[in-house]
């Protein structure tokens, strides 16, 4: 068989030739030939996939906290507006001035509005009643006056006015 191999190449190479395989019926090794291929390829992938997660979380958190937060008034040393008014002799007229207040030179102040609102003064004989009874200030600026401990006034401090016509500083206006 080894014989007949070059009769098989040679036998084929014709037949390729002539069945129109790019050939001219010759066999050349040095002529390009053409191959036609033809693929066929099916791939069918079926991929089923059932997936179920469940979960539960249960997350119970239980802060307290009790915080007792103690907030000191810095004129607690002071009388509050109540008990002020109650130190006034019977009979005593009391004004509804509710102000900011500053200045004071001279016995001149500016008044102005009380914690957002409006200033609100009483007029005595046509002139406004700084000093009267009952009044409420609220120190905004800088004030001459001194305290009943003959201390400087601050800024913030509330203050009122006694039978005796004088600025009381006090804790609050309860």
């Amino acid at each position: 068989m080894k014989r007949n191999l070059p009769i098989l190449v040679a036998s084929a190479a014709v037949l390729l030739g002539v069945a129109g395989c790019g050939g001219d019926g010759a066999f050349s090794t040095t002529e390009p030939t053409t191959a036609e291929a033809v693929t066929t390829a099916e791939a069918t992938t079926t991929a089923e996939a059932t997936t179920t997660a469940e979960a539960t979380t249960t997350t119970e958190a239980t802060t307290t906290t009790e915080a007792t937060t103690t907030t000191t008034n810095p004129w607690a040393e002071f009388p509050s507006y109540s008990a002020v008014m109650a130190s006034l002799p019977a009979g005593t007229d009391r004004c509804n001035n509710e102000a900011g207040i500053e200045g004071g030179e001279g016995g001149l102040y500016l008044l102005g509005d009380f914690f957002g609102e409006p200033a609100h003064m009483s007029i005595t004989g046509g002139s406004m009643a700084v000093n009267c009874p009952g009044a409420k200030y609220v120190v905004v600026g800088p004030i001459t006056d001194l305290n009943q401990n003959g201390d400087p006034i601050p800024e913030g401090a509330l203050l009122t006015v006694n039978g005796d016509l004088e600025f009381v500083q006090i804790s609050s206006f309860d």
